[in-house]
């Protein structure tokens, strides 16, 4: 039967079969065929609109799909495709409200949840968040394979996090055609430790751009290092001067993964760091496919990769002793700080607050993180704050301009002038950590605190006040600042936090030694001192490279 004779319902069908083997125009063809004769056929506006999107021509998919779902309101996949697309055109009240009912529709379905935990923290919209959250905590309590990294924003839960991590390992491992578990080889004996760096954030990440020196910093005589890149090189870069900083490396990008397994082993690898984590890298299978003898998990992700990797390096305040039943890999601990800092990053200078649109005598407090960092807690936590403190604003990133809505709104509801949130416009990285130079005092937020930005911050000479929570992402800010020499800025609570924000404010000598010790000594402390800190790192290499050799990892 020739494709011109098929019923609408068979063309329909073929299509699928096209679409499927990747013959997109043969697909288009016959669903614009379908389409000619029967215009509101909602099969075939779906099909259509999902074609549409799956080829990236996100107008045309949000009209046929939102077509399809007027026509069809009960098929749960229009809605949820529309929310996707919608999501792509930066539409995201309407990519929310699209996902939302989808949901009504199918309780049960786990993509729109997942998309609805990020998206409503993106535009700062709370309504209805917490019955969304416990939904998705109890996916993935039933072992659903989220994205990992919602799973940090809904849950200061470390038992939590790591269930999220084991089922994502789980999946990768099942996409991986479940491969046996791996054959180890011996650590070597001779010659300096070789360490691969697995990463895909080899450019002007904020990865990279901390973690710029450490490579050219390794000890020769104990540390060989190697560069798997994972991403496009890009001249001139912190990604590059990493790569310049290694004695070797290796443009894995166009790689299969059995073919950078092989890669690594051939270069016999006794250590492979994977710097990337759960982000962004392709080949995240490449950890099972390996023999090295270790894989350790550090730096990008804040958190366990489940059985990926068998070490995980942190510190003692972002993983404190009593806290390795939350990760599964065996925890390793630098001295000092987990996170690598690049004493040469350049900031450009600090610019009036007129031009930044901040009033001259206000004091100012700053939290420019995400706005899924921000949760309904810390922004009342905040709006207490500003109650306390008359003359004071808060400057936040504008992440877009829903976020910036909502929250001006949640100040009015609050008793607030909304005009006191200032939101600050996209810079490039050395002239928004300028910005500082006008900030009195930087807040960290729950749940997820700031990682970069804390330490932006404090290379800029900006105190800041951090919180302590419970899992890794909760305690980075608390280690930088421990390694700042400033714990006294660490609050265990809300309430604590609070207090002392208004304190602050109101006793500014305190806070202008804090900021004399940062701009005077930022050099001489230990979250700045570069050799220090890998220094720490090499003897935490050479640390794990003894556990292998004892047999801990077998």
């Amino acid at each position: 039967m020739s494709e011109h004779s098929l019923s609408l319902e068979d063309a329909c069908k073929k299509g699928i079969d096209f679409q499927m083997e990747g013959r997109f125009d043969l697909a288009e063809d016959l669903f614009l065929r379908v389409l000619a004769v029967d215009p509101e056929n909602p099969h075939a506006l779906y099909l259509y609109g999902n074609l549409t999107l799956q080829t990236g021509r996100w107008e045309i998919a949000a009209q046929y799909l939102g077509r399809a779902a007027q026509r069809w309101p009960g098929l749960t996949v229009a809605h949820a495709g529309l929310g996707k697309t919608l999501r792509k055109l930066g539409r995201l009240p309407e990519s929310c409200q699209a996902y939302l009912q989808a949901l009504r529709i199918d309780p049960g379905d786990r993509e729109s949840l997942e998309q609805l935990v990020e998206i409503k923290r993106l535009i700062c919209d709370w309504e209805g968040l917490e019955s969304i959250d416990a939904a998705f905590l109890d996916a993935i309590a039933q072992g659903h394979a989220a994205d990992p990294f919602k799973i940090l924003l809904v849950a200061d839960n470390p038992a939590a996090q790591l269930a999220s991590a084991r089922n994502t390992a789980k999946a990768i491992r099942q996409l991986a055609g479940n491969p046996p578990p791996r054959k180890r080889r011996a650590v070597s004996q001779a010659g300096p430790l070789r360490i691969g760096y697995l990463c895909a954030d080899f450019h002007d990440h904020p990865l990279a751009v901390q973690y710029a020196q450490v490579p050219g910093h390794h000890d020769r005589a104990k540390i060989h290092c190697t560069a798997y890149v994972q991403n496009p090189l890009k001249p001139d870069s912190a990604g590059q001067r990493m790569i310049d900083g290694c004695d070797a490396w290796r443009h894995a990008l166009s790689l299969t993964s059995q073919e950078l397994a092989a890669q690594i082993d051939e270069d016999g690898i006794d250590l492979l760091v994977d710097l990337s984590g759960f982000t962004t890298h392709r080949h995240k299978d490449v950890l099972l496919k390996v023999s090295a003898p270790v894989t350790v998990n550090y730096f990008g992700w804040p958190g366990s990769m489940g059985d990926l990797c068998d070490a995980i390096i942190a510190d003692p305040v972002i993983i404190p002793p009593g806290s390795e039943r939350h990760y599964h890999e065996r925890v390793f601990r630098l001295a000092t700080t987990y996170q690598p800092n690049d004493p040469g990053r350049f900031i450009a200078p600090t610019p009036s607050r007129a031009e930044e649109g901040i009033p001259e005598n206000a004091f100012v407090f700053s939290s420019f993180v995400q706005p899924t960092k921000i949760t309904p807690a810390i922004f009342d936590a905040w709006m207490t704050i500003l109650k306390s403190v008359d003359r004071a604003v808060l400057w936040l990133w504008g992440f877009n301009k829903w976020m910036a809505e909502n929250l001006q709104a949640g100040a009015r509801h609050r008793g607030i002038d909304p005009n006191r949130l200032i939101f600050a416009g996209g810079k490039p990285r050395p002239e928004h950590t300028a910005r500082y130079g006008l900030v009195d005092l930087a807040l960290d937020t729950p749940v997820y605190g700031g990682h970069s930005t804390t330490t932006d911050a404090l290379w800029s000479g900006c105190p800041v006040l951090g919180l302590a929570g419970r899992g890794f992402p909760a305690r980075v800010s608390a280690s930088l600042l421990h390694a700042a020499g400033l714990e006294d800025l660490v609050c265990a609570s809300l309430d604590d936090y609070t207090a002392k924000a208004i304190h602050l404010a109101r006793q500014q000598d305190d806070l202008s030694a804090i900021r004399r010790l940062l701009s005077e000594s930022r050099l001489a402390l230990p979250l700045f001192d570069i050799k220090r800190f890998t220094k720490e790192l090499d003897d935490t290499l050479l640390e794990i490279a003894a556990a292998a050799r004892r047999g801990d990892f077998a």
